[in-house]
């Protein structure tokens, strides 16, 4: 396990969303201009990342591995795979972000239409960017459909600048409403939940099946990652409290720098 890369990763991220806080407050970026994020992560970068996470060829041996293990990791949780586990800790972490992506671009995306007509509502839901990218990345993975290196390189380009944006993103809320308000009851209880009991439940549920230690590990570690980003975009393109969702997603990434290399160490106590 790379501690260090971790660390790295982690500044990454305070670092992007550091800059939309400058941009923001030097006047470059205004708070009226996040519609025009939100709406570039929704509608192209989010769904070029789905689309690309499909494109793995695993084999059934790495499918058995986590057929029990699975749950939300968030976007940036490859990033963390990959920089903690190498290259195997990639693969395995897309194969582990497939159940949680499905969820999130289906049946979540409902609590954000809210109560409108069932047909409305389903019409919305299936034709939303993400969900259509989760049809044709499970398409492409259940049929074997190779796609052509142009079309392949360009959706791994634009997927890869979901996660920037999303923090530069936060960056700009967090300069609009400041942190203040950042440490409440609601922010503390999810941060326990999110970065210590979900965790703490996969690793009691690993270790008395004698779950290969890798497999181990890298499910903990995603189990552990903060709440995920596009939290956040979605409150702001449905109009919901994109205030609360951006303090709980910053206050789970700022315990993540603590616990995250926490896990790791016990993790490596136990294996």
């Amino acid at each position: 396990m790379n501690l260090g890369e971790l660390f790295i990763l982690q500044f990454m991220m305070f670092a992007e969303m550091a800059s939309g806080v400058l941009l923001c407050r030097t006047g470059v970026l205004k708070p009226e201009d996040r519609p025009v994020f939100s709406k570039a992560v929704i509608n192209v970068l989010l769904p070029c990342s789905i689309v690309n996470s499909f494109l793995s060829r695993p084999d059934s041996s790495v499918l058995k591995d986590f057929v029990t293990v699975c749950s939300y990791a968030g976007f940036p949780g490859n990033a963390v795979a990959e920089g903690v586990y190498g290259e195997m800790g990639l693969m395995y972490g897309q194969i582990y972000l497939i159940p949680p992506r499905i969820v999130m671009w289906t049946a979540s995306i409902t609590y954000f239409e809210g109560h409108s007509d069932s047909k409305s509502k389903i019409r919305k839901i299936i034709t939303h960017p993400c969900i259509i990218a989760v049809a044709v990345g499970l398409v492409i993975m259940l049929t074997g459909i190779t796609l052509p290196e142009a079309v392949v390189r360009t959706l791994n380009s634009l997927g890869r600048c979901s996660t920037p944006l999303i923090m530069i993103f936060l960056g700009i809320v967090m300069a609009e409403t400041g942190v203040r308000n950042m440490i409440t009851r609601d922010t503390l209880r999810f941060a326990l939940l999110r970065l210590i009991l979900i965790p703490a439940v996969i690793l009691v549920f690993c270790l008395p099946l004698h779950i290969d230690s890798f497999i181990t590990g890298l499910s903990v570690l995603l189990a552990a990652m903060p709440a995920g980003t596009t939290t956040a975009v979605l409150a702001e393109q449905y109009h919901s409290d994109v205030e609360f969702a951006s303090n709980i997603v910053v206050f789970t990434t700022i315990g993540s720098i603590l616990l995250l290399p926490a896990w790791v160490i016990l993790l490596q106590m136990i294996g």
